[in-house]
This record gives C-alpha cells, structure tokens and sequence, in this order.
C-alpha cells in the first residue's frame, strides 16, 4: 500500500483543508485535525477507485519536500495567512483494486 502526503491547511473559518500535490481533484475539509485526516483517506480512496474505473493509475505520491512547497503556495493562491501553520500528514492509498 502507497502513501501519499497530504497537505492540511489552515482554513479561515476554522478546521483544515486538505489537499494532495500530484492529485488535484482530490480535495476534503475537515472540522479538526482526526476529521480532517479521516476525509483525506476517504477522498484518496474515492479518487484511487475513480482512477482504477477509468483505466488509470494513481500518480507516483509526491515528495514530502513538493507537498511543503505545494501547502505554501496553496496557502499563499488562497489568501491564508501563511503565519498559521501547515500540517504534512502520510495518507494510505486503499480502495483501488490491486
């Protein structure tokens, strides 16, 4: 099983946005820190199952290093104060077929 990085963001009105580097249209919220990690898992699943119906692998998972430069610049696109802190969490990829 791979893990991807997913990067938490601090979202304005509280909670944490989450969002994957190398997976763009896999994207979640969460209200605290465990909902936002069990969405992420959720998501990545859901986008793992997607990609297996559509004939297509999952992309190779981003370095930690990309998802650091990929939270500040998302942070920065989105107008977060990039004061607040970032969390960098590893995400187990499950629900695609092997």
């Amino acid at each position: 099983m791979e893990n991807h990085y997913a990067a938490l963001l601090p979202a304005m009105e509280g909670g944490y946005l989450v969002r994957f580097a190398e997976c763009p249209r896999a994207f979640t919220y969460g209200e605290d820190l465990a909902d936002a990690l069990e969405n992420a898992a959720d998501v990545l699943a859901l986008e793992a199952q997607v990609r297996a119906e559509e004939q297509r692998e999952m992309p190779p998972a981003a370095s930690f290093e990309e998802v650091v430069a990929f939270a500040a610049a998302s942070m920065q696109e989105d107008g977060i104060d990039r004061s607040r802190d970032f969390l960098v969490r590893a995400v187990p990829v499950c629900g695609a077929p092997a």
